[in-house]
């Protein structure tokens, strides 16, 4: 079984999505969309999901030699920072 992220709504206290997903992190973007990313072999898989629909609206394919510790969106979403394990940061 892969993992599986559970939306809940925090006014109601409702489940209304589950995201099967291989996700390494997580992350909510200002935007309100969901951020899962999927880290193997020096390849980096981010998706965007909507958390309306619960499907996937973009991805994003990265190069990541070394591997990714953490990832961090710019507040309008228009840069995606990358630390990786080497101690070096992205943009």
């Amino acid at each position: 079984m892969s993992p599986r992220i559970k939306l809940w709504s925090a006014v109601t206290g409702t489940l209304f999505h589950i995201i099967d997903t291989t996700a390494d992190y997580v992350q909510y973007l200002p935007t309100g969309q969901l951020a899962t990313t999927y880290d193997r072999f020096g390849v980096l898989q981010v998706c965007i999901w909507n958390t309306s629909t619960g499907g996937c609206d973009d991805i994003i394919v990265l190069t990541a030699p070394g591997g990714v510790a953490s990832i961090a969106f710019s507040p309008d979403c228009q840069l995606l920072a990358l630390g990786h394990y080497s101690g070096e940061v992205t943009l």
